[in-house]
């Protein structure tokens, strides 16, 4: 006589691993935010953002649309890569003032994602957030 497979134990096996499946960690990798917030008398028209991944250094391109700006008291959102492998290079310009900062961040805080804040004024950019911290040259 042939033993026929327990049909619950196949339900019970099909629910748990229905269940695993869906309830597994994320394991997507998402950008990390960097918003640049304009406190300068003058609205920002390049914003160039240089960040090693793999291959060359090349310098990067204003990463803002041909003829846009960011408005005085206004600020835009931009994605880095994931994972850099290096420290990120920023480059922001009013026409009248300019500033470089190189700095490092952590991916994740306390578990989280967390957005970058760089604030561009006539003396300096700042960089807060997901532990961002300038290096210094």
């Amino acid at each position: 006589m042939k033993k026929k497979p327990n049909m619950a134990l196949w339900v019970v096996f099909a629910s748990v691993l229905l269940v695993s499946m869906l309830s597994s960690c994320d394991n997507r990798v998402n950008s990390k935010v960097l918003i640049v917030k304009n406190d300068s008398a003058s609205a920002i028209i390049t914003v160039s953002i240089g960040q090693y991944i793999s291959g060359s250094k090349d310098s990067a391109p204003n990463a803002l649309v041909d003829g846009d700006t960011i408005a005085v008291g206004g600020s835009q959102i931009f994605y880095l890569a994931p994972y850099s492998k290096s420290a990120i290079h920023l480059y922001i310009s009013n026409g009248t003032d300019s500033h470089n900062i190189s700095f490092t961040y952590d991916y994740e805080v306390n578990g989280h994602n967390e957005a970058i804040t760089a604030t561009f004024d006539e003396m300096e950019i700042a960089v807060d957030g997901s532990n961002a911290e300038p290096l210094v040259v």
